[in-house]
């Protein structure tokens, strides 16, 4: 399992803010959590030049991962230092085991592939895992021109989550509809086949946690993709899996 590992580098920038604004959101018909935490870490800019800023970055997509840009893995003592802010958040709002997780992945994330390299299943809405028992937790280190994180309802299926009951009549469905069109881009808005229900505005130092079977996209409505820590669209994507 990665986190709860002794790491002894210094924890610069890590300190979780104690004054951090917690907010929970329910949106869509099926009542979707949304847990939305702003002012997460006390000094996010040291966090980010020190862990990420002189960091090897690769492409996501050479480890299966359909993420359209690079990645670099995050810190431990940010994964244990999330973790614990996070854990009873999780039994309580999501009930889940909080403490007890099978696993953790943390990654820095940075969007770097151009609208027009994106591949039909990173130009739709889509899910990480079947059913509820995985969090995706999203920190955004940009700011707000570089858009969100959106959530869909497929019109056809009327789903907006996906579990193991669901999965092959909506896969089955997806590729009918995908043999009448191949879409293109970041998708940013409802389209023929899909809904957008709630978007979750990119904000520094905003982390958002939300259940990995919910169909969802990168909201991505700036004119430029920087390959740059300070200035792109960097996050720290992690996720917990119960």
């Amino acid at each position: 399992m990665k986190g709860f590992v002794i790491d002894e580098a210094p924890k610069f920038g890590i300190e979780i803010n104690p004054n951090c604004q917690v907010e929970l959101i329910k949106f869509g018909k099926e009542n979707n959590l949304l847990l939305i935490i702003d002012d997460l870490l006390c000094d996010p800019e040291l966090f980010v030049s020190y862990y990420a800023a002189d960091k090897e970055f690769s492409t996501a997509e050479k480890s299966g991962n359909f993420y359209p840009g690079i990645r670099t893995p995050a810190p431990n003592f940010y994964i244990d230092s999330v973790f614990k802010l996070l854990s009873p958040m999780i039994s309580r709002y999501f009930n889940l085991p909080g403490a007890y997780p099978n696993w953790i992945s943390s990654d820095f994330s940075l969007l770097t592939l151009p609208p027009e390299r994106l591949n039909t299943k990173q130009s739709i809405p889509h899910f990480d895992v079947l059913g509820p028992r995985q969090l995706a937790v999203l920190h955004y280190l940009c700011d707000e021109k570089q858009g969100g994180t959106s959530f869909y309802r497929h019109k056809q299926t009327d789903f907006e989550v996906i579990n193991k009951e669901r999965f092959e009549q909506y896969r089955n469905q997806i590729r009918a509809e995908l043999t009448e069109y191949k879409p293109t881009g970041y998708v940013s808005s409802s389209t023929n086949y899909f809904e957008k229900i709630f978007t979750v505005p990119a904000k520094y130092n905003r982390l958002v946690v939300y259940q990995s079977q919910v169909l969802h996209s990168v909201q991505f409505d700036s004119p430029s993709l920087l390959n740059d820590v300070i200035n792109g669209r960097l996050t720290v994507n992690t996720f917990i899996n119960y």
